[in-house]
């Protein structure tokens, strides 16, 4: 017995001595075969390797390999990847019992660098052409599959990947983004128990300058027939700072739990919540029958001020209500089956607002219907802040070295419009814009094969009602459109105090409505250019306003001023006529192509004038002009006061133009030349006037010495000479009148 002790003994030392003599030999005799190495990656990938440091081997208790300082270039001598640090490995005792046991897998000091040059070609394509440069070889016969059977149990005690990096640059469009400080680390991984998972990297990008960090921590759990997979208390936290949000952070954390089952087809996604500076979002979801999804959910944002995330992300709005946005929420549940999401019950808020409907979205026909209503909504409360009365800015001038539009680029892109396959539906008990409140607002639109239709877009409007249509025809390449819009019987006098007051014709006019107003719009047009749908274009509206007053109409107090410069008897030129009361407007706007005429109208002013408008826009120059005439009416002619005396002859022409590249706002002036002309004709009346008026006093004084003297001698005849010079004088003066007619 104790022979076979001491044999058995020998045998054990021999082995150990033998491993010990493999251990210090296999490093130098692997590392005699590195320029073989080299040569065959050469051969195989066109890039070149360099071993730069020792491989080193170990049999026990591990087996296991250690590589360092590794490169790779390409044929242009650019550094393609390298490796700092490379270990792998295995205990050698459990692997005769059919067990994985791996004491660590360290990379470390990982590069990629990967470039696209200006010819569009990549550097990683270098391999791919040397692959396709070799002799294909025959691929061997497939065989059929054989059971796997039980999965060898593994055991991991270690892996990591640390301080790794991946570079790309974009020659042509010059973009760069940079893969930095990528870490991977797992720790006692065993198939069916839980272990550890972490990860973290930093991406900065050039274009808009942006940088990335995140980060993950978990614990796995997979089965060892790795049929299932769950991932409890996985927690993520990014953060980003970029040029788009004006250099601010923005900081999300994302936790939650996964659990999938392949055998079942399960999975569920578990308490997902998104923390995203103030705003949550909080969802569940479980998924069944991968190969035709079955999806129940739900998800829900509590209410938070969509206003201060804005500002948190750099882009700030400002609106009229100061309070606007400060209370957002959303709620619903969701389901799919059969390849129709539904989402049926949403109710979302919008600060005093809120919403509710559904939706539902086929995801194999892609088709989307909308259904929501409302209870009201003041979108005032949505507009950027202005203050009363201040006047609107001009905007700057067009550059004129800008390159300017031809006007024949498509604007309708007719290739993304086909497709759609809409149906909307909104509802809204009340809603307010520019004060104007409307009623039972219900909008229906719909887009199928390339036509969007506005079915309706209806509304009860201060006792009266305002209907709308519209089409948009894409189902050929000559795109047609259609508008059709009618306000009827709407009652002015129920105006809020802000509305009494409104503006026409550029601000040329300001009107105080009252009574009914009914206006009808119709317009057509055709063609897929700015310039082929103002030459197609084609529209009418019609205007009635049953009464109201036009405010502060300077053309009026320009004829009391101008009377003072025919009449000296006129004195009081600051006259300013506040409100002129008109009845009975009725005008029409036509459109022809690129011409927008508004044909003339006559309104009764005060009794005093009539005022005479028309005018034209040429839209494809973006032109304007506009004629206003101001005439005193007979009936106040008639009255034979001093400014009747002043206003018989006076003609008051106003005319307005704009280049609406320049300025929206008309400059108006009034024809001087018709005034000059009438002054002219004035002052020589008013000469001629006071001529023959001389000429009378000095005959009318003659005669009447020549009277005085006959009147002396009653009894003395005139002689015949006499009475020639007599008639000769009143022809004189008949002929020195005439000369001033």
């Amino acid at each position: 017995m104790r022979r076979i002790v001491k044999i058995f003994g020998f045998i054990v030392i021999f082995l150990l001595v033998l491993l010990l003599m493999l251990a210090v030999a296999l490093p130098s005799l692997v590392n005699q075969f590195k320029p073989e190495i080299e040569k065959v990656v050469k051969e195989q990938t066109g890039l070149t390797l360099a071993l730069k440091g020792d491989i080193g081997l170990s049999i026990y208790p591990f087996l296991g390999v250690a590589i360092s300082d590794v490169q790779l270039d390409e044929p242009n001598g650019e550094r393609f990847a390298e490796v700092g640090e490379l270990k792998a490995s295995v205990a050698l005792i459990p692997l005769f019992s059919g067990q994985v046991g791996v004491d660590r897998i360290l990379v470390s000091k990982a590069r990629l660098n990967l470039r696209k040059g200006e010819d569009g070609r990549g550097n990683w394509e270098i391999i791919s052409a040397t692959q396709a440069a070799k002799p294909k070889q025959e691929a061997p016969e497939a065989k059929p599959d054989q059971p796997s059977g039980e999965l060898p149990q593994l055991n991991i005690l270690a892996f990591n990947i640390e301080d790794t990096a991946l570079n790309f640059v974009d020659q042509q469009s010059g973009q760069s983004v940079a893969l930095k400080d990528f870490s991977l680390g797992l720790e006692d991984v065993s198939l069916g128990a839980a272990f550890p998972v972490s990860l973290g990297f930093v991406v900065e990008a050039a274009k808009p300058k942006t940088t990335l960090q995140a980060s993950l921590k978990s614990e796995i759990k997979v089965s060892k027939d790795i049929k299932k997979i769950a991932l409890s208390d996985l927690n993520t936290q990014l953060s980003v700072t970029s040029e788009a949000t004006q250099g601010k952070t923005l900081n999300f954390d994302i936790r939650t739990g996964v659990e999938v089952d392949l055998a079942e087809q399960l999975l569920a996604i578990q308490e997902f919540v998104l923390q995203f500076e103030n705003l949550k979002v909080q969802s569940n979801v479980q998924v069944s029958n991968f190969e035709a999804p079955v999806i129940q959910g739900d998800l829900s944002i509590p209410a938070f001020s969509a206003q201060a995330l804005l500002a948190k992300m750099g882009t700030p709005v400002s609106m009229s209500d100061p309070k606007a946005l400060s209370a957002v929420s959303f709620k619903t549940s969701m389901s799919m089956r059969d390849n129709l999401l539904t989402i049926p019950d949403i109710v979302m808020a919008l600060d005093q607002t809120t919403f509710r409907g559904g939706v539902t979205v086929n995801t194999v026909s892609q088709a989307i219907t909308v259904a929501l209503s409302g209870d009201r909504i003041n979108l005032d409360h949505y507009l950027p802040p202005g203050k009363e009365g201040e006047a609107a800015p001009v905007p700057a001038p067009v550059p004129t070295d800008k390159p300017q539009s031809s006007g024949n680029e498509p604007l309708i892109p007719v290739e993304v419009l086909r497709p759609l396959d809409l149906s909307v539906s909104l509802k809204l008990a009340e809603a307010t814009l520019k004060d104007y409140v409307t009623n039972n607002m219900e909008i229906y639109l719909t887009a199928k094969n390339g036509l969007l239709e506005l079915h309706k877009a209806d509304a009860t409007l201060y006792d009266g009602t305002l209907k709308t249509k519209a089409s948009l025809d894409a189902r050929t390449d000559q795109v047609r459109y259609s508008f059709k819009n009618d306000i009827m019987n709407v009652n002015a006098d129920k105006f809020p105090k802000s509305l009494t007051r409104q503006e026409f014709m550029f601000g040329l006019l300001k009107i105080q409505p009252q009574g009914k107003i009914n206006v009808n719009t119709r317009y057509q047009s055709q063609g897929n250019s700015l310039n082929s749908i103002l030459e197609n274009g084609n529209a009418n509206l019609d205007l009635y306003l049953e009464k109201g007053a036009l405010e502060e109409l300077e053309l009026l107090t320009d004829l009391y001023q101008l009377a003072s410069k025919f009449d000296q008897n006129v004195q009081d030129t600051s006259k300013l006529v506040a409100a002129t009361p008109f009845k009975d407007l009725k005008t029409q706007f036509a459109l022809e192509g690129s011409q927008l005429h508004h044909k003339q109208y006559r309104l009764q002013l005060n009794r005093d004038a009539d005022l005479l408008g028309s005018g034209e826009v040429d839209l494809a120059k973006r032109t304007l002009e506009y004629r206003f005439n101001l005439t005193p009416t007979a009936e106040f002619i008639e009255k034979e006061s001093k400014w009747a005396t002043a206003f018989r002859n006076i003609p008051l022409n106003y005319v307005c133009k704009a280049d609406l590249n320049q300025s929206p706002v008309p400059a108006c002036k009034v024809d001087r030349s018709a005034i000059e002309k009438a002054a002219t004709q004035a002052v020589k009346d008013k000469a001629k006037t006071k001529a023959v008026k001389e000429i009378d006093r000095f005959f009318d004084k003659r005669k009447a010495e020549k009277d005085a003297k006959q009147a002396e001698n009653p009894d003395a005849e005139k002689s015949e000479k006499q009475q020639r010079k007599d008639a000769l004088e009143e022809a004189g003066r008949e002929v020195l009148k005439g000369l001033f007619k």
